[in-house]
């Protein structure tokens, strides 16, 4: 049918939305719960969650002797403000250093090439040795970003040509020029004891025998490659295994089966599914915004679908859906369909692919319109929301590409999608679930690991880290902490965001449920800065946030820990995290709330670089203790002698204690907190906020007290 204006209603903002492998989303018929595949838990050959652990509590890192070491030869190099915040106890390298930042280009970076960045940090690495373990000779670059006025860099370490997995140098960069943390992940006495004894065909057909191998299986392999794999037993303790990787497609369990075939033995050091179960949802011209229990929105636009006009030739919709083509041949038929340079919707079981068919006369405004009573929802849903994700990462970081997808609805089978690449499968409604592309949160998930595949380099991630990043995808798309409505019922999800799961306490090696832990942090890093920023302010940043942090300062080498850090790398404003960073209070909360380590205490302002009662203008200070156990110290600074209330407010903005109400004079002052409210009761653990109220202007930070 031809009816409505394309004139559209819904814009993307306002729905309030806001990096490898094959990963999917598999749902259980439960409405609470669903389970991951055990089919194919069953094939895997994993290392033990201990492998990824590292050290990162502050109390570990001060009471051991080779970290205690390695900060003596930091601090004689770089200063004493420099500190260790993640350490690779196997190997004996620091994972992450940050410190106060250090000057490699004086004229500044915004407007640096790749290559001079790369000159920058090899020069860095080759002239502190001592630090990384390495001279930065047998490293390759990995990646290179640059976004949100910083640069990443990270190098990969190799023998001989030969990749070893799991390995990172990275260094971090603001456009001004200077370097504000770095780390090394590596080994620095890797070797390889023996010879091959077996090529890649014969470690080929060792990965296939060992599983259903289906080569009919039309899901997307990465190249064979030699890897070394280090395995780690303890402390010093690391095998090193020369191997052949392989992927090999399974059809049942389903997956592609990545696979490490020892190049001496012929043994399979190490087998992992790159179809990652898990679940979510989706809309589209009569839209279900967010799955079949909100109904149709009317108006939505299809944005990036191709028209395609006899005799003029084609033509793309824009973001808003409208599209334009010079022209005059008069009336001429005209088709488009569920596809566009980013995605083609295909319908299995369906007799064909909707196709609108029609006629356009020039200089005549035609009105395209995707009905209910005509087209199926699972097109036009899989469609719209496919394309309204994409275009929202683009708004955060118009960098952001990728290959067009094959998206296949109406699949056989019931309670699953799965992700490969290029190509996703929702399967159709039945077995107590609802059909998987009508869900929002399912397709918006599913794009979620194509964007963690692009941020990382490749690859999801260890412990759950692709799922995770995959359900703070569809928490931007619905602005909501629960994931999954609608896949089983209308109230209940899959997994939940809003949590208090703690790293690495309730890792349990389910990859769906183990991502909750990093969608935690996020959510709860939303939730404090809208406390402070602002709704549609604290929204934007997170999602800049979350989105950098990958794509600028992790791979797939990286963990949970990790990248709870890099958000105050990206939250930095200057290159000195030796300061703390703007929100540094707020995404602190975040990080102790759910396990992921104490911030580093904040040195200027606190321990005295000026002397109190000197003037640095309106400012309020981080908290000292924080997290506070007895009792912490609030400093602040006035420009001029004013009327101050300095007050103590819960996560729910109600006013627990005023500490300040008078004037005071210009200077620095200091007020401290027993952790008691009003009525001088001892108040309960949990995120609570101080506000420095001077005039107009006020400032809210957050603390953490812990019984």
């Amino acid at each position: 049918m031809v009816r409505v204006s394309l004139a559209s209603q819904l814009r993307l903002a306002a729905l309030g939305m806001a990096c490898a492998g094959a990963a999917s989303l598999a749902f259980a018929p439960s409405a609470s719960a669903f389970r991951p595949n055990e089919a194919s838990l069953q094939l895997e050959i994993l290392p033990g969650t201990e492998q990824f652990q590292f050290m990162y509590r502050s109390a570990d890192l001060a009471n051991d002797a080779d970290v205690q070491s390695y900060t003596a030869q930091l601090h004689g190099e770089l200063g004493s403000a420099w500190k260790v915040t993640s350490w690779n106890q196997y190997s004996g390298t620091a994972r992450s250093v940050q410190g106060p930042g250090i000057v490699l280009a004086s004229e500044g970076l915004a407007s640096a090439s790749e290559d001079r960045v790369e000159s920058l940090a090899r020069g860095f690495i080759a002239e502190h040795a001592a630090l990384f373990a390495t001279d930065g000779s047998n490293l390759v670059l990995q990646k290179i970003g640059h976004g949100a006025e910083r640069w990443g860099v990270i190098f990969q370490q190799q023998l001989d040509g030969v990749t070893v997995q799991g390995t990172q140098v990275i260094l971090a960069m603001h456009d001004n020029g200077r370097l504000f943390a770095f780390g090394s992940d590596l080994y620095p006495d890797v070797y390889v004891p023996f010879a091959d004894q077996v090529d890649l065909v014969a470690a080929r057909q060792i990965a296939r025998d060992a599983v259903p191998y289906d080569p009919t299986l039309e899901y997307e392999i990465g190249p064979d490659a030699r890897v070394i794999v280090p395995v780690m037993h303890g402390r010093g303790d690391i095998d090193y295994h020369m191997t052949h990787r392989t992927d090999v497609p399974v059809r049942e369990p389903l997956g592609v089966y990545r696979t490490w075939v020892d190049a001496v033995t012929g043994e399979i050091v190490y087998r992992e599914n790159q179809v990652e179960f898990a679940y979510e949802g989706t809309t589209s011209g009569d839209v279900e915004v967010f799955s079949p229990c909100d109904g149709d929105s009317p108006d939505t636009p299809h944005p990036h679908m191709t028209v395609n006009i006899d005799g003029v030739g084609s033509v793309d919709t824009d973001d808003d859906g409208n599209f334009s083509i010079a022209g005059n041949a008069g009336t001429r038929n005209f088709n488009a369909a569920f596809d566009g340079p980013d995605f083609n919707v295909n319908c299995n079981g369906c007799g064909g692919d909707a196709v609108f068919n029609g006629t356009i006369d020039p200089d005549t405004p035609e009105a395209i319109y995707y009905d209910v009573a005509t087209f199926r929802p699972d097109e036009r849903d899989a469609f719209h929301f496919s394309n309204r994700i994409k275009l929202y990462v683009q708004g955060i970081d118009p960098d952001f590409t990728q290959n067009k997808y094959t998206v296949n609805v109406n699949v056989s089978g019931c309670c699953n999608a799965n992700w490969n690449g290029t190509v996703v499968n929702f399967y159709r409604e039945g077995c107590g679930c609802a059909n998987m592309a009508r869900v929002s949160d399912v397709v918006v998930h599913e794009f979620g690991h194509g964007i963690q595949n692009w941020c990382l380099g490749g690859g999801q991630g260890p412990q759950g880290l692709g799922e995770g990043n995959a359900d703070i995808t569809s928490t931007f798309n619905n602005d909501n902490s629960i994931v999954g409505i609608g896949v089983t019922d209308c109230v209940s999800g899959a997994r939940y965001c809003d949590n208090a799961l703690v790293y690495p306490d309730d890792l349990n090696g389910q990859v769906h449920h183990d991502g909750q832990i990093i969608c935690g942090f996020n959510w709860d890093v939303r939730r404090n800065l809208i406390w402070t920023l602002g709704g549609t302010e604290a929204k934007a940043h997170t999602a800049e946030l979350w989105h950098f942090a990958r794509k600028l300062f992790m791979t797939s080498a990286n963990n949970q820990p990790d990248q709870a850090e890099r958000y105050i790398w990206v939250d930095d404003d200057n290159g000195n995290l030796d300061d703390g960073t703007p929100n540094y209070d707020q995404i602190c909360a975040a990080r102790d709330k759910h396990g992921y380590g104490e911030c580093a205490p904040i040195i200027v302002g606190v321990e005295g670089d000026e002397p109190v009662g000197a003037s640095l203008g309106l400012r309020l200070f981080s908290a000292n203790p924080n997290p506070l156990g007895a009792s912490t110290s609030i400093r602040y600074s006035l420009a001029s002698d004013s009327r101050v209330e300095l007050a103590i407010y819960d996560a729910g903005g109600r006013i627990v204690r005023t500490l300040v109400d008078e004037a005071r004079s210009a200077g620095q002052h200091v007020a401290d907190w027993d952790g008691k409210d009003a009525d001088g009761n001892a108040v309960s653990s949990g995120t609570y906020f101080y506000r420095l109220q001077v005039g107009d202007w006020q400032q809210t930070r957050s603390l953490t007290v812990v019984k």
